[in-house]
């Protein structure tokens, strides 16, 4: 399953000279994997924007649910995690009552 997804266009901060810039250089496409739904494995197809400052410099926007340069999601890292845990605390439940 593929979800395409974008987010709204916000004024950033250049990482190389500190100024704020809302000028669009250009945009990509980047697939990410994210936690399985309904049996079924997703990816979201981001639309990433790159901004232009006037120092020349171009920097990608950051995203809260995907850390740089990695292709899947923090929720999809953290996954494996929680299923171990329900499992778990299931299996400690059952042995109380």
């Amino acid at each position: 399953m593929k979800i395409f997804i974008e987010t709204k266009p916000s004024e950033q901060t250049c990482p190389c000279c500190g100024r704020k810039t809302s000028r669009i250089h250009d945009y990509r496409n980047q697939v990410i994997k994210d936690i399985p739904s309904q049996a079924k494995l997703v990816s979201l197809v981001l639309r990433k924007r790159r901004y232009a400052c006037s120092c020349g410099k171009h920097f990608l926007e950051p995203y809260s649910f995907l850390p740089q340069y990695h292709r899947r999601t923090k929720r999809l890292d953290y996954y494996p995690i929680l299923k171990c845990y329900n499992k778990v605390v299931t299996k400690v439940a059952n042995k109380i009552y």
